[in-house]
């Protein structure tokens, strides 16, 4: 199963991929979208870090049967804000303390489940 977060400014002119994706979720290599829009609606910004803390629950399924996480893009922000809210994930969904939470996150990333491209 994969399911793709991705996030940028606007649907209309930052949906980067958007049709090779359609064409990966109709050929079932995509299972679920999860998109977030930080400049469509000028009154609400949406990132990733939202959309992952809304599908907490199913997420912690996820990583609990094994799920791989991939995160891209900007490094000073992004990065930074999708790792604390998958973190606050870990502490919540898994009744973990901080340092335990930490530690499941450094074994994700020591097993290869966790990786970074980051600029």
């Amino acid at each position: 199963n994969a399911w793709l977060f991705f996030g940028n400014q606007k649907f209309i002119d930052d949906f980067l991929y958007q049709s090779e994706w359609q064409r990966w979720h109709k050929l079932g290599l995509i299972h679920k979208t999860s998109l977030a829009w930080s400049r469509q609606n000028p009154n609400q910004k949406t990132y990733v870090q939202h959309r992952l803390l809304e599908n907490a629950a199913e997420l912690w399924q996820w990583l609990q049967q094994g799920a791989h996480l991939y995160v891209c893009g900007d490094a000073n922000h992004m990065a930074k804000s999708v790792e604390s809210a998958l973190l606050q994930i870990i502490r919540e969904q898994g009744q973990l303390n901080a340092e335990s939470a930490d530690e499941y996150l450094d074994q994700l990333r020591d097993d290869k489940r966790y990786q970074r491209d980051v600029y």
